[in-house]
Protein backbone atom coordinates (compact mmCIF):
# COMPACT_ATOMS: atom_id res chain seq x y z
CA UNK A 1 0.00 0.00 0.00
CA UNK A 2 2.83 2.40 0.95
CA UNK A 3 4.66 1.71 -2.46
CA UNK A 4 1.16 2.32 -4.48
CA UNK A 5 1.21 5.96 -2.67
CA UNK A 6 4.73 6.80 -3.39
CA UNK A 7 4.43 5.75 -6.87
CA UNK A 8 0.86 8.11 -7.15
CA UNK A 9 2.92 10.85 -5.13
CA UNK A 10 6.00 10.82 -7.78
CA UNK A 11 3.03 10.72 -10.80
CA UNK A 12 1.34 13.70 -9.16
CA UNK A 13 4.63 15.69 -8.67
CA UNK A 14 5.47 14.61 -12.54
CA UNK A 15 2.26 16.13 -13.97
CA UNK A 16 2.82 19.14 -11.46
CA UNK A 17 6.45 19.81 -13.40
CA UNK A 18 5.07 19.54 -16.64
CA UNK A 19 2.50 21.75 -15.81
CA UNK A 20 4.38 24.06 -14.32
CA UNK A 21 6.77 23.51 -17.48
CA UNK A 22 4.04 24.40 -20.13
CA UNK A 23 2.94 27.88 -17.90
CA UNK A 24 6.09 29.09 -17.74
CA UNK A 25 7.73 27.92 -21.28
CA UNK A 26 4.08 29.55 -22.77
CA UNK A 27 4.62 32.61 -21.04
CA UNK A 28 8.30 33.13 -21.85
CA UNK A 29 7.62 32.82 -25.66
CA UNK A 30 4.53 35.04 -25.53
CA UNK A 31 6.51 37.43 -24.15
CA UNK A 32 9.42 36.85 -27.02
CA UNK A 33 6.66 37.42 -29.40
CA UNK A 34 5.23 40.48 -27.69
CA UNK A 35 8.78 41.88 -28.17
CA UNK A 36 9.41 41.05 -31.46
CA UNK A 37 6.09 42.85 -32.80
CA UNK A 38 6.76 46.27 -31.09
CA UNK A 39 9.01 47.15 -33.45
CA UNK A 40 6.69 46.88 -36.48
CA UNK A 41 3.99 48.12 -34.58
CA UNK A 42 5.63 51.10 -33.29
CA UNK A 43 4.33 54.43 -34.94
CA UNK A 44 7.04 57.41 -35.55
CA UNK A 45 6.24 61.42 -34.75
CA UNK A 46 6.34 61.54 -39.11
CA UNK A 47 3.01 59.08 -38.18
CA UNK A 48 1.07 61.37 -36.09
CA UNK A 49 1.93 64.56 -38.51
CA UNK A 50 0.01 63.40 -41.31
CA UNK A 51 -3.35 63.31 -40.15
CA UNK A 52 -6.60 62.06 -40.93
CA UNK A 53 -7.06 60.97 -44.26
CA UNK A 54 -9.58 62.25 -46.78
CA UNK A 55 -12.52 60.78 -46.89
CA UNK A 56 -11.37 59.86 -50.65
CA UNK A 57 -8.28 58.27 -49.20
CA UNK A 58 -10.48 56.47 -46.46
CA UNK A 59 -13.40 54.83 -48.80
CA UNK A 60 -11.61 54.40 -51.52
CA UNK A 61 -8.03 53.37 -50.73
CA UNK A 62 -8.57 52.22 -47.52
CA UNK A 63 -11.60 50.55 -47.77
CA UNK A 64 -11.76 49.43 -51.57
CA UNK A 65 -15.42 50.89 -52.02
CA UNK A 66 -16.34 51.83 -55.26
CA UNK A 67 -15.48 55.39 -56.58
CA UNK A 68 -19.53 56.02 -57.28
CA UNK A 69 -19.80 56.09 -52.84
CA UNK A 70 -17.38 59.68 -53.39
CA UNK A 71 -18.54 60.73 -56.88
CA UNK A 72 -22.79 61.22 -55.68
CA UNK A 73 -21.40 62.15 -52.36
CA UNK A 74 -19.43 65.01 -53.82
CA UNK A 75 -22.20 66.13 -56.01
CA UNK A 76 -24.89 66.19 -53.03
CA UNK A 77 -23.04 68.35 -50.82
CA UNK A 78 -20.92 69.63 -53.03
CA UNK A 79 -17.55 68.94 -51.31
CA UNK A 80 -13.98 67.75 -52.37
CA UNK A 81 -13.64 64.53 -50.96
CA UNK A 82 -9.69 64.72 -51.00
CA UNK A 83 -10.19 68.03 -48.56
CA UNK A 84 -12.78 66.54 -46.68
CA UNK A 85 -11.94 63.91 -43.40
CA UNK A 86 -14.71 61.39 -41.72
CA UNK A 87 -14.53 63.75 -38.75
CA UNK A 88 -15.49 67.08 -40.27
CA UNK A 89 -18.64 65.25 -41.61
CA UNK A 90 -21.88 66.76 -40.35
CA UNK A 91 -24.55 63.74 -38.99
CA UNK A 92 -26.72 64.36 -42.73
CA UNK A 93 -23.48 64.04 -44.43
CA UNK A 94 -22.69 60.79 -42.40
CA UNK A 95 -25.97 59.05 -42.75
CA UNK A 96 -26.11 59.62 -46.58
CA UNK A 97 -22.48 58.34 -46.91
CA UNK A 98 -23.49 55.14 -44.92
CA UNK A 99 -26.23 54.56 -47.40
CA UNK A 100 -23.99 55.30 -50.19
CA UNK A 101 -21.58 52.88 -49.33
CA UNK A 102 -24.16 50.17 -48.54
CA UNK A 103 -25.53 50.44 -51.36
CA UNK A 104 -22.38 50.60 -53.90
CA UNK A 105 -20.21 48.70 -52.12
CA UNK A 106 -22.66 45.38 -51.07
CA UNK A 107 -25.45 45.53 -53.89
CA UNK A 108 -25.64 41.71 -54.08
CA UNK A 109 -25.98 41.66 -50.31
CA UNK A 110 -29.81 40.54 -48.95
CA UNK A 111 -32.21 43.43 -47.75
CA UNK A 112 -33.52 40.89 -44.66
CA UNK A 113 -31.34 39.10 -42.38
CA UNK A 114 -33.08 35.59 -42.51
CA UNK A 115 -32.02 35.49 -46.42
CA UNK A 116 -27.96 36.02 -46.15
CA UNK A 117 -26.01 32.86 -46.38
CA UNK A 118 -24.06 31.12 -43.86
CA UNK A 119 -21.01 33.36 -42.65
CA UNK A 120 -19.17 30.31 -43.66
CA UNK A 121 -20.22 30.51 -46.78
CA UNK A 122 -17.49 32.01 -48.87
CA UNK A 123 -20.04 33.79 -50.91
CA UNK A 124 -21.19 35.50 -47.47
CA UNK A 125 -22.00 39.28 -47.01
CA UNK A 126 -23.79 40.88 -44.14
CA UNK A 127 -27.34 41.95 -45.01
CA UNK A 128 -28.47 45.31 -44.93
CA UNK A 129 -31.06 44.65 -41.21
CA UNK A 130 -27.78 43.18 -39.98
CA UNK A 131 -25.31 46.11 -40.72
CA UNK A 132 -27.75 48.96 -40.33
CA UNK A 133 -29.13 47.14 -37.12
CA UNK A 134 -25.56 46.90 -36.20
CA UNK A 135 -24.77 51.06 -36.27
CA UNK A 136 -28.30 51.99 -35.47
CA UNK A 137 -27.66 50.20 -32.12
CA UNK A 138 -30.45 47.62 -32.16
CA UNK A 139 -30.79 45.41 -29.71
CA UNK A 140 -31.85 41.51 -29.96
CA UNK A 141 -35.42 42.71 -28.48
CA UNK A 142 -35.64 45.30 -31.16
CA UNK A 143 -37.69 43.86 -34.51
CA UNK A 144 -35.84 45.15 -37.29
CA UNK A 145 -37.40 42.96 -39.57
CA UNK A 146 -40.80 44.04 -39.14
CA UNK A 147 -39.22 48.18 -39.44
CA UNK A 148 -37.64 47.18 -42.44
CA UNK A 149 -40.52 44.84 -43.52
CA UNK A 150 -43.11 48.02 -43.13
CA UNK A 151 -40.82 49.90 -45.35
CA UNK A 152 -40.84 47.53 -48.07
CA UNK A 153 -44.34 47.38 -48.54
CA UNK A 154 -44.38 50.59 -48.61
CA UNK A 155 -42.38 50.62 -51.55
CA UNK A 156 -43.85 47.82 -53.08
CA UNK A 157 -40.25 45.50 -52.67
CA UNK A 158 -39.60 42.29 -52.42
CA UNK A 159 -38.77 40.92 -49.00
CA UNK A 160 -36.18 38.05 -50.58
CA UNK A 161 -34.54 41.61 -52.48
CA UNK A 162 -30.95 42.69 -52.49
CA UNK A 163 -29.45 45.87 -51.74
CA UNK A 164 -29.50 46.79 -55.24
CA UNK A 165 -32.99 46.43 -55.39
CA UNK A 166 -33.48 49.45 -53.21
CA UNK A 167 -32.13 53.17 -53.63
CA UNK A 168 -30.32 55.50 -51.31
CA UNK A 169 -33.11 57.04 -50.48
CA UNK A 170 -34.77 53.82 -49.02
CA UNK A 171 -31.59 52.80 -47.35
CA UNK A 172 -31.50 56.33 -45.24
CA UNK A 173 -35.18 55.67 -44.82
CA UNK A 174 -34.68 52.22 -43.19
CA UNK A 175 -31.88 53.55 -41.59
CA UNK A 176 -33.72 56.68 -39.91
CA UNK A 177 -36.60 54.24 -38.94
CA UNK A 178 -34.18 51.43 -36.96
CA UNK A 179 -32.86 54.22 -35.46
CA UNK A 180 -36.25 55.46 -34.21
CA UNK A 181 -37.41 51.77 -33.05
CA UNK A 182 -33.96 50.97 -31.50
CA UNK A 183 -34.29 50.84 -27.90
CA UNK A 184 -31.08 52.60 -27.42
CA UNK A 185 -31.15 55.96 -25.64
CA UNK A 186 -31.41 58.94 -28.18
CA UNK A 187 -29.20 62.06 -28.09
Amino acid sequence: MQKLWKQALLISCGVVVVFLGGVFGSQYLTERALADDTEITEISAEDWDQGEPSLADFYLVDLGYPSEVMTKFAEKFNVDVKQVTQSSLTSEQFDYLQALSQFYAYPEAPILTRNQLDIEDKNYLMSLEASSSDTMAMSPEDDSTGVIEEILDTHDIDYDGQVKDLSVEIILEINDALYEASSHPKE
